[in-house]
């Protein structure tokens, strides 16, 4: 019963919202795709289709908004903070069962302003 309580656990904290920004460009398409990355001059972004797209910001209509790293679960909670997860299982039946369960964490925060 444990077990499956920390597998369900698991599943839960690995489901993330899906967030897709719409990007409208100027000769009248319009992207819905995840910004992956923003620049002055360029704007990168996600297609699930199309994949990875770089765009030209001259070639986008209005102002981009939109949040880069909008927190754990787009809460706010660690906001420009790097963070991924790592979840394993392995199995294993003969003459006896074992189960192991491993995981981890990994936070990454990068700050421009003292990194000279």
């Amino acid at each position: 019963m444990v077990l499956r309580v920390l597998y369900m656990l698991a599943l839960v904290a690995c489901v993330q919202t899906a967030h897709a920004d719409t990007i409208q460009l100027k000769n009248g398409d319009e992207l819905n795709a995840r910004i992956i990355e923003v620049t002055a001059t360029t704007v990168v972004i996600d297609h699930p289709q199309l994949g990875l797209i770089r765009i030209d910001r001259s070639k986008i209509e209005g102002e981009l908004d939109h949040e880069l790293n909008p927190g754990l679960f787009g809460s706010g909670f660690l906001s420009g903070w790097n963070r991924s997860i790592n979840l394993g299982l392995n199995g294993s039946q003969g003459s006896s069962i074992g189960t192991n369960f491993t995981g981890g964490l990994h936070f990454n925060y990068k700050d421009e302003a003292s990194a000279g």
